[in-house]
């Protein structure tokens, strides 16, 4: 009877490891995707700086097109558009 208490506890413990680890790893990203509104007044940064291409939208959830922070958020058209990237 011990024996059998033994082996379901070194059992259950085993299933709670194998479950916290597929949790942690589960909720775990390389990255976390960023959106960020852009700055009103716009912001003055040129656009030919240098940087990652990334994507800016119309809106948050608008159409889509490769940009990077500076072209899609510093200059007059900027109302209303979302950087998505990091």
């Amino acid at each position: 009877m011990k024996n059998s208490w033994i082996r379901l506890s070194v059992v259950a413990g085993v299933l709670v490891v194998l479950v916290a680890t597929a949790w942690a790893l589960g909720a775990t990203r390389p990255f976390k995707p960023s959106v960020t509104k852009c700055p009103q007044p716009a912001c003055t940064i040129p656009c030919d700086t240098p940087a990652d291409v990334k994507i800016c939208s119309e809106g948050k959830n608008g159409p889509t097109f490769p940009s990077t922070y500076a072209c899609c958020c510093c200059n007059e058209d900027s109302k209303n558009r979302w950087f998505h990237g990091e």
